[in-house]
């Protein structure tokens, strides 16, 4: 809200004035931060047409289907190897929680 209230990216970016002329507004993040990149890049979209981002492990199921291919030129994600966290959807990581904790109620040995 205070980027907005102060008008920074305006008076970065935009007109005879800006502070950083010819620069484009690149939004990054990683993990949760990407998520949180993700939307933010959607919600600048409509005032900063040329904002990219560019999202490093972002969790699965953020968006749907057809958002995420309306993301294509706007958010690249990166992910690295094996990495579980963006390959997870929602409903997979629901279905995760119930096996463990149906494993750790049927566990015989003590869970501290």
């Amino acid at each position: 809200r205070a980027l907005e209230d102060l008008n920074v990216l305006p008076r970065l970016l935009e007109g005879d004035t800006a502070a950083c002329p010819g620069y484009r507004l690149v939004v990054v993040g990683h993990s949760l931060g990407a998520g949180t990149a993700t939307l933010l890049t959607w919600m600048l979209r409509a005032r900063f047409p040329g904002v990219r981002c560019i999202a490093y492990g972002v969790p699965g199921g953020l968006v749907d289907e057809a958002t995420a291919e309306d993301s294509v030129g706007l958010v690249t994600s990166v992910v690295l190897g094996t990495d579980i966290v963006p390959r997870m959807s929602f409903h997979s990581m629901s279905r995760f929680r119930d096996q463990v904790l149906l494993a750790v109620s049927r566990a015989r040995a003590p869970k501290l």
